[in-house]
């Protein structure tokens, strides 16, 4: 499924506050991304109840979460995931090749980001 994350190439998120290393960030890391992913998925919420049962299914073949507890998370707190998927692929594949309003023509971005014709760019959450 394809996820619209055109605010994190419009600057109206930072991927790195959203995802990032306890180098960068210090120890409180995962507190200060889970929160900034929170209040993405508040302001830009991309889990709804017509994608919840696959963006859970998604999440169940990493093998980190359990089904059943993926069943109890809000869709706020799914969205922070998915938010937290594709800010990590923004921050390694794409924030490199990204100025502004250009891209290097001799780069190839993220399999996982798409960038359509009339300014949005999506994200390729699956398996």
């Amino acid at each position: 499924m394809y996820f619209d994350v055109t605010p994190l190439f419009d600057d109206k998120l930072d991927a790195y506050m959203i995802s990032n290393s306890p180098n960068n960030l210090g120890e409180n890391v995962g507190r200060i991304t889970w929160d900034n992913a929170l209040e993405a998925a508040t302001d830009y919420p991309l889990v709804n109840d017509q994608n919840r049962d696959e963006v859970i299914q998604v999440l169940k073949g990493y093998g980190a979460w359990e089904e059943g507890d993926l069943l109890q998370w809000n869709n706020q707190s799914l969205s922070a995931l998915v938010w937290q998927f594709a800010a990590s692929d923004f921050r390694e594949h794409w924030e490199p090749l990204f100025d502004g309003d250009c891209f290097e023509e001799d780069t190839q971005p993220a399999e996982s980001m798409i960038h359509h014709d009339h300014g949005k760019f999506y994200f390729y959450f699956g398996t």
